[in-house]
């Protein structure tokens, strides 16, 4: 299936499973969603800081929190809160995802942007050619704006 470039609220999204970056120091990004996200899910925040303090969590690594509505798939993709997204970190999370999306249940995905702008073009890129012809719904999030609905297409 081809991913659906979107745009709007993704906290909003149809979806199965929302896919957003995290770090290697449990702390909040200076990402605008990561605040929503952190009053609405704080299970999913307080369990990712201890799996990070516990040491059980590596950059590259895929964490899924199920018991949230949407699922919460958690990529470790920075060093630190402020830091750029680590190439070998994104390759490596999207590799794992490729092979085990089925393993883990996952049957549509929505991806809110983990970087600036100029950064994420180039993680668009290799998101699209890492998970292009899976056959789920994948939703890739071009921006994020807290305002605006979703503007993804219906679920197939």
């Amino acid at each position: 299936m081809p991913i659906h470039h979107v745009n709007g609220n993704a906290l909003d999204t149809q979806a199965q499973t929302l896919c957003l970056g995290l770090n290697l120091r449990g702390r909040a990004s200076l990402m605008s969603y990561e605040t929503i996200l952190r009053t609405r899910f704080p299970v999913f925040f307080s369990d990712y800081q201890r799996s990070i303090t516990k040491n059980t969590l590596q950059g590259g690594n895929l964490w899924l929190f199920r018991d949230a509505t949407p699922w919460l798939l958690g990529m470790i993709l920075q060093d630190n809160p402020n830091g750029a997204v680590r190439l070998r970190y994104l390759e490596q999370a999207l590799l794992q995802l490729r092979r085990d999306w089925q393993v883990e249940g996952i049957t549509s995905l929505a991806i809110l942007p983990f970087a600036d702008p100029l950064e994420w073009a180039t993680h668009r890129q290799m998101i699209d050619e890492s998970l292009g012809g899976l056959p789920i719904s994948i939703f890739l999030y071009d921006s994020f704006s807290a305002h605006d609905a979703p503007t993804e297409p219906p679920l197939a």
